[in-house]
C-alpha cells in the first residue's frame, strides 16, 4: 500500500525557505491558486528505499533499479550497473527535499509541466522481491523545473504541487536519440575506479592459443616503472605512458551496448579468445574477451560484475597491446588520448 505523504515541522534551511517564500510573490508562468507551508516532501529517508522505478510515458520505456549488495543495478536492463552516486542522488533529491505545497486547479497543471508526457519515479521498500505490490512507498510526477534550482512535483494520490528544493529530473536526463537507461555506469569496468594507489598493479593476459603475458609494476609506485614479463624471457621494462594509456583506457573505456549472458554466443562469446585479469592491492577483476572480427563489436564479460559489454570496434583494438606498444618507442602511442593533456608522451 502506498506510503500515504506527512509534513515534518522542521523547517527547510533558511535560505532554501526564503527562495521558496519568495517565488510565491513573484509571477510565475503557471498562476498560485493557494500556498501552503514550508516542510519536507516525506517522512521517508533515503535507507527506507531498497528500489527505484523510473517511467518515460512518451517513449513507453520502463526501467526498475534496485540496490544490490551496496550496488545499484538496473533490473530490466540485464542487470546493468548503475552510475555511482546517481540513484542515491535521485533519491535524496525526493525524499529529502524541501517543499512548499500549492493548490492548483485542474486546468492550471500543464503550466507547471504535469502532461502525459511527465516522467514518474516510484520507490520502493526492502520488500520489493517478496510483496506483491513490490512494497512501493510513494510515487512522483516531475513537473516543470524553476530557475535552475528548483521543479514541480505530485505525489501520487494527492492533490497539491510541491515545488520542491532540487532538480531530480536532472539526474536521468539523456541525450537525444540514446536508447540505453539512463543513470548507467557506460563503462567496461562499470562500479570500479583506481583506489589511491593508482589502480590495478598487474595484469596478467592468457590466450586461448597458450600464449600469455604479465604486466606488473614494480619498485616505487610515484615513479610508474613497469615491466613486461613474458615465460622464458628477461623482464623488460615498459615505456611509462604505454602502460598509463592502456590502464587509462581499461578504467575509462565505454561501452556501446550490452547483452544479457545467455546471448553471449550471439555477440560473439561462444569460446573465449583473451582472459585479462587485472589485480590490486585488495582485489581482482577477470574479463573474458571474445574472438575480435573487424568492424564488429568485441564482447567482454566481467565475471566480477556479471556484466556483458560491447566495445566499439575503435576500441575494441585497444583493448589488447603487443610488445611493440608497450616497448618501442619509434611507436606512436596507440593511447594517447586517454592519458589527457596535449604533449605527445611515448
Amino acid at each position: 500500500m502506498m506510503l500515504k505523504r506527512k509534513l515534518v515541522d522542521a523547517l527547510a534551511p533558511a535560505l532554501i525557505s526564503a527562495a521558496l517564500v519568495a517565488s510565491c510573490g513573484t509571477d510565475d508562468p503557471a498562476s498560485v491558486v493557494a500556498a501552503g507551508s514550508i516542510g519536507r516532501l516525506t517522512e521517508l529517508t533515503p535507507d527506507d528505499i531498497a528500489g527505484v522505478g523510473l517511467e518515460f510515458p512518451a517513449t513507453g520505456e520502463r526501467f526498475l533499479y534496485v540496490r544490490d549488495a551496496g550496488q545499484w543495478r538496473c533490473i530490466n536492463a540485464s542487470r546493468a550497473v548503475a552510475l555511482d552516486g546517481a540513484l542515491d542522488g535521485l533519491v535524496a533529491d525526493l525524499v529529502s527535499a524541501g517543499e512548499m505545497s500549492r493548490e492548483v486547479a485542474d486546468d492550471r497543471l500543464e503550466a507547471y509541466g504535469f502532461t502525459s508526457a511527465a516522467p514518474r519515479v516510484t520507490l520502493f521498500g526492502a520488500d520489493l522481491n517478496a510483496r506483491e505490490d513490490r512494497d512501493e512507498l510513494i510515487g512522483f510526477t516531475l513537473g516543470s523545473e524553476l530557475e535552475g534550482r528548483r521543479s514541480y512535483v505530485r505525489i501520487e494520490g494527492a492533490d497539491p504541487v510541491h515545488e520542491i528544493d532540487s532538480l531530480p529530473e536532472q539526474r536521468f536526463a539523456r541525450d537525444a536519440g540514446d536508447r540505453l537507461p539512463p543513470m548507467l555506469d557506460r563503462r567496461m569496468l562499470a562500479g570500479e575506479w583506481p583506489d589511491p594507489t593508482g589502480g590495478f598493479t598487474r595484469a596478467f593476459l592468457d590466450f586461448e592459443d597458450g600464449r600469455s603475458m604479465e604486466l606488473a609494476r614494480v619498485g616505487d609506485p610515484n615513479t610508474y616503472n613497469w615491466q613486461l614479463r613474458t615465460p622464458d624471457a628477461e623482464p623488460l621494462p615498459v615505456l611509462p605512458y604505454r602502460i598509463a594509456g592502456w590502464q587509462s583506457f581499461v578504467y575509462r573505456a565505454p561501452y556501446a551496448g550490452f547483452a544479457a549472458p545467455s546471448e553471449a554466443p550471439r555477440v560473439g562469446l561462444e569460446t573465449v579468445w583473451l582472459t585479462i585479469t587485472l589485480i590490486d592491492p585488495t582485489d581482482s577483476i577477470v574479463l573474458e574477451v571474445g574472438t575480435p572480427v573487424a568492424d564488429r563489436p568485441l564482447a567482454v564479460r566481467n565475471t566480477k560484475t556479471g556484466m556483458l559489454v560491447l566495445l566499439a570496434p575503435e576500441n575494441a583494438a585497444l583493448l589488447v597491446p603487443t610488445e611493440g606498444d608497450l616497448l618501442d618507442r619509434s611507436r606512436a602511442n596507440r593511447w594517447e588520448s586517454w592519458l589527457g593533456g596535449g604533449a605527445v608522451r611515448r
